[in-house]
């Protein structure tokens, strides 16, 4: 699995990614209700936000790999700006684009050493961005 960031793959920078994960968009109706009548009348919705919680591990060399991964990981998804992800499950592209904001901090946990590597998980909060979110299909 793998995970591209404005067409920039995660696993180029030693980045795995082990979990893809969205919830559905809330939906806030538009209902209206009148003095001396049972009921509402409905007036149609909206939809809100979406969630995206991605985990990965970021794997380094060395104690300046990490640092250098880690500041190319914290300028992909760090800034304000909302910018695409898009999964790859298997080997192929999933055709599905979320435009997102990053909305969780970024806190890195040392996990261990594994094949020589150092390794810190993350788990990653997206939230969609714009006025209904623009999930391109």
């Amino acid at each position: 699995m793998d995970l591209l960031v404005n067409d920039f793959s995660l696993s180029s920078l030693s980045i795995l990614v082990t979990d893809f994960d969205e919830t559905s968009p809330t939906v806030n109706p538009n209902t209206i209700s009148f003095k001396g009548r049972n009921g509402k009348i409905n007036f149609g919705g909206d939809y809100g936000d979406k969630k995206v919680t991605v985990t990965i591990y970021l794997k380094a060399n060395d104690y300046p790999d990490y640092l250098a991964k880690w500041d190319k990981l914290t300028t992909l998804i760090g800034g304000v700006t909302p910018f695409f992800i898009q999964p790859i499950f298997n080997g192929g592209v999933n055709k599905k684009r979320y435009y997102v904001t990053l909305t969780s901090q970024l806190d890195p946990e040392y996990v261990g050493t594994i094949d020589g590597m150092d390794s810190y998980k993350l788990m990653l909060e997206f939230t969609t961005a714009g006025e209904i979110g623009r999930a391109h299909v």
